[in-house]
């Protein structure tokens, strides 16, 4: 029997949880099942992880007490496939997962391809992952990337052994380094693909705001105003929100201290329209989500903020 060209490698660690949707969403690939060389890595799972595996074709190893990034180091030396696509047990790729990665591979200025999943948007699904997977199926359904994920990824297999795999003893930037080393110096002109799937889905995507800020900020893909418009609130985020209105109030206080030393009545209407016009883009959106979703912890801040500017004008007119 010929070799397949195609490695799937998924590192698994008491990943029964979300493994079977894993393994039925590399079941249902748009790709041939005699041309795909599935490899599963368990890193000494307590768990239903094995017996999960078992009736699905598969090749399993265990390598109790390692890595994820060792699990996919050995996987890729356990397979001859021409391309390795590596998979996370808490994804489910999308269907034509295979063919359009391959599709950009062939480019040799491709170093990698990856898929941006987006988390569940269905029946039983929070406002905040429906409102999180609009945005992410905003984005071109193809385009270049600055960097990827190992998610559900796929590189050329020769260039994978090249850079060494991934490092590690890099911890979490592990696959960061992985894609320095594929790309190559400044001005090689090689790129990163990203994909954007309806069905590529991440199963365990937190539920709420504080878990998609985070994991867009791990992906440098969120800003303030993605979470203001999300409707990002006091209880949800507070060291996000609560520095603003801090520097605020901090500047407030000292231009009322400096009018009040120079014998001047407090600016309070010239501050108050300032700070009107520099909240005003990101705090009348997550103000008006908060009226609709009767998320009242936004108020909390502004109340505050509003004491402080109060407070701060009473003291400096004595």
């Amino acid at each position: 029997m010929s070799t397949p060209s195609v490695a799937i490698i998924i590192p698994t660690l008491d990943s029964a949880a979300t493994l079977e949707q894993c393994l039925r969403g590399v079941a249902n690939l748009n790709w041939p099942r005699e041309d795909l060389d599935l490899l599963v890595i368990d890193g000494g799972s307590h768990d239903e992880t094995l017996h999960l595996v078992r009736p699905h074709p598969a090749r399993l190893f265990v390598r109790a007490g390692t890595d994820a990034a060792f699990r996919r180091n050995f996987g890729a030396g356990q397979t001859d496939a021409v391309t390795l696509f590596l998979l996370d047990p808490d994804c489910c790729p999308p269907r034509d997962w295979v063919g359009d990665s391959l599709r950009h591979l062939k480019f040799a200025q491709v170093a990698a391809v990856g898929v941006r999943p987006v988390p569940p948007a269905g029946e039983g699904s929070s406002w905040v992952q429906r409102a999180w997977a609009a945005r992410c199926l905003a984005r071109a359904r193809d385009a270049r990337a600055p960097r990827l994920g190992a998610r559900m990824l796929a590189v050329r297999r020769e260039e994978f052994v090249a850079a060494g795999g991934f490092a590690e003893t890099y911890g979490t930037l592990a696959c960061r380094e992985l894609l320095r080393r594929l790309i190559g110096p400044p001005g090689s002109g090689r790129r990163l693909m990203a994909l954007t799937r309806p069905d590529g889905v991440r199963v365990n995507a937190g539920r709420g705001l504080r878990d998609f800020y985070r994991a867009q900020r791990r992906l440098s893909e969120a800003t303030l105003s993605d979470g203001c418009r999300l409707g990002l609130t006091f209880g949800d985020s507070p060291q996000i929100l609560l520095p603003i209105y801090g520097l605020l109030a901090t500047f407030y206080l000292l231009m009322t201290v400096l009018w009040h030393a120079l014998g001047r009545r407090p600016p309070g209407l010239e501050i108050a329209i300032a700070a009107a016009l520099a909240l005003g883009p990101g705090v009348l959106p997550a103000l008006a989500v908060a009226l609709r979703a009767r998320r009242p912890g936004l108020f909390a801040p502004l109340w505050f903020l509003n004491v402080v500017r109060l407070a701060a004008r009473g003291a400096a007119l004595r």
